[in-house]
């Protein structure tokens, strides 16, 4: 495995070879690379060993990045084109704050949160968004990414 990564990070780093030949190893060994790490630390501040089992079993095998949510506001602007930005403004905008209103862990033993989201439109006089939708997805799974389609 150590030979592995470090032919993958060879070739990165020097760039003699393309990135999608060497994605699919490079995830692989920063899996394992992590699982090694888990494992050391786990063993380094000493815990019980029903903790390190649960911690090391499938419930976490799938790696995650950071919290990372990816968040979509959509929706028609209504009024008349030349006027839908705010005075002063080039386009219409919309301030987007996130504050966190609680965070809890589930029955199934897993972190819950409810975030608080304020929306503030900035848009010209008498514009007006509607179709809204709101899409929540989860952008801390580290999965393969999908290559361009071909025809």
């Amino acid at each position: 495995m150590f030979w592995e990564g470090a032919r993958v990070s060879d070739a990165f780093e020097h760039g003699f070879s393309d990135f999608g030949d060497i994605h699919k190893p490079a995830r692989e060994v920063i899996v394992k690379t992590a699982e090694y790490l888990r494992r050391a630390i786990f063993e380094l501040i000493n815990i019980d060993l029903s903790l390190v089992e649960r911690a090391l079993g499938p419930a976490y095998n799938e790696p995650r990045g950071p919290l990372n949510l990816v968040r979509y506001l959509r929706g028609s602007l209504v009024g008349r084109p030349e006027h839908l930005a705010a005075i002063n403004q080039s386009y219409p905008t919309f301030e987007w704050r996130t504050k966190l209103k609680s965070v809890r862990i589930g029955e199934d033993g897993l972190y819950q949160f409810e975030p608080d989201d304020t929306f503030t439109a900035k848009l010209g006089e008498g514009v007006q968004l509607r179709q809204i939708t709101f899409e929540v997805w989860d952008g801390s799974k580290m999965a393969p990414q999908q290559g361009p389609a071909t025809a």
